[in-house]
């Protein structure tokens, strides 16, 4: 719990004279307690961006890439991306987590 943001909220006196003798009054000290308050889920997107790269030498000349088997006339790499939890929706695997979460382990149904 050390690392949350942390809400400062203070209580003060308003009037800080004495109601019986009306002289002013001086602090000495303060008590403190504290709350762990629950936000409720917020949501971001997460946007993969996949980088897609292709050889400018490869293909460019016919004469060298007759002799090598392996060349291809346009070489074309993709960058590693996980696939998604759910082929083709916008489940992410918190997303998911949370779901299954409370669909078997508070026995919340789907529709809420």
């Amino acid at each position: 719990m050390a690392d949350l943001p942390v809400e400062k909220v203070i209580h003060d006196l308003e009037d800080k004279t004495c109601d019986k003798c009306g002289a002013e009054m001086i602090e000495i000290g303060k008590e403190e307690r504290d709350e762990l308050v629950y936000t409720p889920a917020k949501f971001h997107i997460r946007r993969h961006s996949i980088k897609v790269y292709k050889c400018t030498k490869c293909g460019s000349a016919p004469e060298k890439d007759a002799e090598l088997e392996d060349i291809e006339a346009c070489h074309i790499v993709k960058a590693y991306c996980p696939k998604p939890m759910i082929p083709g929706s916008y489940c992410s695997p918190e997303l998911l987590a949370h779901i299954i979460y409370e669909k078997y382990g508070k026995a919340v149904p789907l529709h809420r």
